[in-house]
């Protein structure tokens, strides 16, 4: 039962790790402070990804039926689609500026922002038992970078050794890349990529006795 559920998981992460580029280029555009270009590429990514995320979903719900067995973990990562990284890119991207209201007590516009992102993140648990939530390490760890950016030591080392970069420069690598084309597939050849994991140690039932 546990392999079937593997196997789900391995088809999905496989797809997730093809994404990477496109998901590292929304990351760029919200640090750069692109809101209009980093939605765009989202939508753009939610349109290429979402029939195989909607497979892999419908896939895990067969098993779970067929089963009688949840596993939380894989469920809550795969309800959350290949693009669920992009909701945690505006959420850190918020840290800084509500970091700053905060030091210089002006009016907390970013800090309300963040709060919204936050709690939208905290109605939802994730994890099982005590693992912490990956959305959340990854915010602790964009609070640590903030407090350290803001030593006057690392100020100062940042504008001796800072190479410039021109906005042309930015466009053209942007333009450059390119988003991961598409793969559409159907159900029954989700089930026959699934069905074709192996995993070791793993040994099918074939009537001929082992090597």
């Amino acid at each position: 039962v546990l392999l079937s559920f593997l196997r789900v998981k391995a088809v999905f992460e496989r797809r997730a790790w093809m994404l990477v580029p496109a998901l590292s280029v929304h990351e760029a555009l919200v640090k750069a402070k692109r809101p209009k270009a980093a939605k765009l590429w989202q939508k753009q990514l939610a349109d290429a990804t979402g029939q195989d995320a909607e497979a892999c979903l419908a896939l895990l719900t067969g098993i779970e039926e067929e089963t009688g067995a949840r596993i939380t973990s894989i469920r809550d990562r795969l309800e959350g689609g290949f693009i669920s990284k992009m909701a945690v890119d505006r959420l850190c991207t918020l840290v800084e500026p509500a970091m700053g209201e905060v030091r210089k007590k002006s009016t907390p516009r970013a800090f309300r922002a963040f709060r919204e992102e936050l709690e939208t993140h905290a109605a939802k648990p994730a994890g099982v038992g005590r693992d912490i939530p990956d959305w959340l390490l990854r915010l602790e760890a964009e609070v640590q970078r903030v407090q350290v950016s803001q030593n006057p030591i690392v100020a100062l080392l940042k504008g001796l050794y800072k190479v410039p970069v021109t906005q042309n420069q930015i466009d053209h690598l942007l333009n450059g890349l390119y988003l991961v084309p598409q793969l559409k597939l159907t159900l029954e050849e989700l089930r026959a990529q699934v069905q074709g994991i192996t995993f070791p140690g793993s040994r099918e039932k074939t009537g001929e006795p082992p090597q």
